[in-house]
């Protein structure tokens, strides 16, 4: 490995370790995790021992769109969840992965439950003149399919080695760091005993699931983290 590639890394590791700057922290670790992919390079490497996965959360309103999205987020960036009912309608949403991967999961997945809740009401209204809560209930199921359905995309193409990153150039296959971050978060969540089970949406007013599903194939999935002030919808 070029010795220059991995000093870069390892000065990047630590300003996004750096809790005196979260928006600097925010930026470093962003340029590190796309360093990571871009020349298949594991925390392992920069820190010569094997970072074992840890857990966050955060409380959400418990709809099964939501799951759905959480799951296909998580997965996309190395990690895995599981959800525990907190009362009525919430839940705590968990992410399970190293610290890095938490936390690009993490940030996506709060920027896309937030850009769907307003499109769908925002389409709702000019679908029909208000807020139509089964236009906006399939629209965000719709979006949520969509979105599942281009996170198992992109993990195929970065195990395969089909993914490019801005400059048009081939990143590495990474299967290996999928099988790898997989058997560790496993072993994380039997030591937990979760039990997982499949996440079921439906749909009941085509044309708002149609619109979720347009909406779905534009939200921000790609390791450059939306600014927090002003989420948009972008393609990967």
């Amino acid at each position: 490995m070029n010795e220059k590639i991995m000093k870069r890394a390892k000065a990047l590791l630590a300003m996004s370790q750096d809790a005196s700057s979260e928006n600097e922290a925010m930026i470093a670790a962003k340029r590190l995790h796309s360093l990571l992919a871009k020349y298949n390079i594991s925390l392992t490497q920069l820190e010569d021992k094997l970072e074992q996965p840890d857990e966050e959360f955060f409380n959400s309103v418990n709809w099964p769109w939501r799951r759905t999205v959480l799951k296909c987020v998580s997965e996309l960036y190395f990690c895995k969840c599981y959800y525990s009912q907190t009362r009525k309608n919430y839940a705590d949403y968990y992410v399970i992965g190293t610290e890095v991967n938490r936390m690009f999961a993490l940030g996506i997945i709060k920027n896309i439950f937030n850009i769907i809740e307003v499109k769908a009401k925002q389409e709702s209204v000019d679908h029909y003149g208000k807020a139509n809560s089964t236009f906006i209930s399939s629209f965000r199921n719709g979006a949520a399919s969509r979105i599942n359905a281009r996170c198992n995309e992109l993990i195929g193409a970065s195990k395969s080695g089909k993914l490019q990153d801005e400059d048009g150039t081939n990143l590495p296959a990474l299967l290996s760091v999928y099988e790898q971050n997989d058997l560790m978060n496993k072993d994380f969540m039997e030591d937990l005993g979760l039990i997982t089970k499949k996440t079921k949406t439906r749909a009941h007013d085509r044309s708002g699931y149609t619109a979720g599903q347009k909406a779905g194939d534009k939200v921000q999935l790609s390791r450059e983290l939306q600014n927090k002030q002003s989420p948009k919808l972008l393609g990967n």
